[in-house]
């Protein structure tokens, strides 16, 4: 199914205005983009960042925050395609890697900016 995307909570990623095909999955792993309802009932469009106590909890590339843990009972699917304008693509992972990190541990980002500064710098 394809969903409309509003916001720019996901950033470059899906930008608002795009639309996405969602596809039913098993269950999310690191990175993926997924489809979701939010405890409100409304269609929510994130990153999956890790699994905790049986829920998945997710977040937009561009934000600093979470949402809340979603249990799989209201997962809708995986977003296997992107489209902005007439272009269409499969959701980046080199955006999912840094969404992953930044939703880890603030210490290993800051360890992971320490090493490329120190690459750089060579």
């Amino acid at each position: 199914m394809w969903l409309d995307v509003a916001g720019d909570s996901m950033g470059k990623a899906l930008p608002g205005g795009s639309r996405v095909l969602v596809r039913a999955a098993g269950r999310p792993r690191l990175g993926q983009v997924w489809a979701f309802c939010d405890a409100g009932g409304q269609i929510m469009v994130h990153r999956h960042l890790r699994r905790r106590a049986g829920r998945h909890v997710f977040g937009g590339d561009a934000n600093a925050f979470t949402d809340p843990a979603v249990p799989p009972e209201r997962l809708i699917g995986r977003v296997i395609a992107v489209e902005v304008g007439s272009r269409r693509h499969t959701p980046s992972r080199t955006l999912a890697c840094w969404a992953v990190l930044r939703a880890g541990s603030r210490a290993l980002i800051r360890r992971v900016r320490a090493l490329l500064t120190t690459v750089g710098a060579r």
